[in-house]
């Protein structure tokens, strides 16, 4: 297969003559390559630079084989956990019809809703009409007062001086004030100050009159959709139901599985090179910064569930796996100016243990000692997903200077996230998105860059979902590994040589399907980690940006036997 590809960059930028590290994979590049050849399996490659070294990455399948398999104890659980399970179906069937029938029953409240919304806004409308007029007459009624006591003043004084013999001069220049003074006070009553009462009263009036109204139908509109809301009680129920199923079940070890995983990326490289001999490339593996293991089950149509994981833990050379009790609260926080971070290439062949839990090893034993029908754990990838999230670095031209809360950030995922503490890209992506972040995010531009307002949102966005992708691999647990779904767009023009299968999302969030945060030990065992992350980090930092920023990427290869 061939791709017709030109790279020109991400953005249209003037650019003075700048330094930066010499080689490594880039985002923003001017590299024209035309016609280049793809081996099957590809998940695409970066260029320099200088265009001359081209970086492929891992490729988007591996192998995997079982050699041995040990089995816990805890086996004997696994009828319990299949009646579970199809406790689970069937009440998920009931939530269908109930969340349905809820459905039904807003839209026989629409009416009544819309009615009651009316009267709410017309309510707003008349309680700032009421503020106003309040406002204005305390304003009338303050004046009122001090003109009162202008008129008191100047009578006593024209009072006085007649008492005494004043000359008929000053007499008559106090008669004149009082008179004068007078003459406002009445002028004030017959026309502000009445004003501004009448329209006080009325004010008023209408309020109270609206208020009583809305009252009333707001009462109404409750009343009549209690039953909707102990409908969605029912639902919440439920859900909280197979929760607890599963926090019984995924901390309990089923089995440990001796792997052989197979990821022929030497094997790649070497197609790329013999497949584009007239590029004068000088073709290599990508580096990589990380890999985490992820498993998780498969449903009934075969596709991986991001919501039920099967992994308890792993021991793959130069792959790790993450759980709470290596979420370390102490190292230094993200930033948005990281630095190259070298690491060994972990992919080839390699042998490692994973230890599933009942939620893996009940899909291949209906007990201790026997087999699952119509499974077989050696062809274990047919049941479940198991997924390498790898990532990258590669350099691209930025500079700016940005400011930010982690604190706030946190805040505002956790509204998105469910009772359980669990929340998905989707939840991640909404708060990425979101161009109203002054709360916890501000970027200014510096330098002789010039962007496009479009471009300038793309940047943020952009360096929002970056700080968000290295807080949330730093102190959120990941869960299961789906297909990633198109949420952040990828850079444009050609800069990344990448097959339909990597995604076009390249944030590690992307790649896992959801999340956990680290305080939610109900499920993983106890941990502070977030509220620790919380607690030292509700502060404003400021972070500088020039010239070049090295930023992370993301991809995900599966395996099958």
């Amino acid at each position: 297969m061939s791709l017709r590809l030109a790279s020109f960059g991400l953005f249209s930028v003037v650019l003075l003559p700048i330094q930066v590290f010499a080689g490594g994979p880039t985002i923003t590049n001017k590299c024209k390559l035309g016609t280049v050849n793809t081996p099957n399996n590809s998940a695409g490659f970066l260029m320099d630079e200088e265009c001359k070294n081209a970086y492929v990455l891992p490729p988007s399948v591996g192998k995997v084989s079982v050699s041995s398999v040990q089995q816990n104890q805890n086996l004997g659980f696994c009828p319990a956990l299949r009646l579970d399970q199809e406790a689970i179906k069937e009440s998920a069937k009931t939530k269908l019809v109930i969340i349905q029938k809820i459905n039904k029953m807003i839209k026989d409240y629409e009416p009544m809703q819309m009615q009651r919304d009316s009267l709410y806004s017309t309510l707003v409308e008349k309680k700032a009409n009421f503020d106003s007029a309040t406002l204005i007459y305390n304003k009338a009624t303050a004046k009122e007062k001090d003109l009162i006591d202008q008129v008191t003043d100047t009578k006593k004084t024209y009072d006085r001086l007649v008492l005494l013999g004043a000359s008929p001069d000053d007499i008559k220049a106090a008669k004149d004030k009082y008179e004068s003074t007078l003459a406002t006070y009445k002028t004030f009553i017959a026309g502000d100050l009445t004003s501004a009462e009448n329209n006080y009263n009325f004010a008023k009036k209408e309020y109270q009159r609206y208020n009583d109204e809305y009252a009333y139908y707001d009462s109404k509109y409750v009343e009549s959709i209690k039953p909707l809301s102990d409908l969605q009680k029912m639902v919440d129920d439920i859900e909280e139901s197979a929760l607890n199923s599963y926090k019984k079940y995924v901390p309990l070890e089923g089995l440990t599985a001796t792997m052989v995983f197979n990821i022929n990326s030497a094997g790649l490289v070497s197609e790329f090179s013999n497949m584009n001999r007239n590029l004068n490339l000088s073709w290599q593996q990508l580096p990589i910064k990380d890999a985490y293991f992820i498993a998780s089950l498969k449903n009934d149509s075969g596709m991986a569930d991001a919501s039920v994981t099967t992994v308890i833990d792993s021991s793959i050379p130069g792959i790790k796996s993450q759980t709470v009790n290596n979420i370390d609260v102490n190292s230094p926080l993200p930033t948005l100016h990281d630095k190259e971070v070298a690491a060994q290439f972990p992919f080839g062949s390699l042998s490692g243990k994973v230890r599933l839990n009942l939620n893996g090893a009940c899909v291949y034993y209906t007990n201790v000692n026997t087999p699952a029908p119509g499974a077989d754990i050696q062809n274990i990838s047919a049941n479940i997903s198991l997924n390498v999230n790898y990532t990258y670095q590669a350099k691209q031209t930025r500079s700016f200077t940005a400011k930010y809360n982690f604190y706030n950030m946190f805040t505002r995922i956790e509204k998105k996230s469910t009772s359980g503490g669990w929340f998905s890209t989707s939840s991640v992506h909404s708060v990425v998105e979101d161009k109203n972040s002054s709360d916890w995010f501000d970027l200014k531009f510096d330098g002789d860059y010039i962007y496009t307002k479009e471009e300038q949102d793309d940047i943020k966005r952009e360096e929002r979902a970056l700080l968000i992708d290295r807080a949330l691999r730093q102190f959120a647990m990941m869960n299961a590994g789906s297909t990633p779904p198109g949420l952040v767009s990828p850079p444009t023009s050609g800069v990344m040589y990448a097959a339909n299968s990597l995604g076009k999302c390249y944030h590690y969030y992307c790649q896992i399907g959801s999340f956990v945060l680290g305080t939610v030990g109900s499920i993983f065992g106890s941990s502070n980690a977030v509220a620790t992350f919380k607690g030292k980090t509700n502060i404003w930092v400021e972070d500088k940006v020039t010239e070049f920023q090295i930023i992370d990427r993301s991809g995900s290869l599966t395996f099958s036997k």
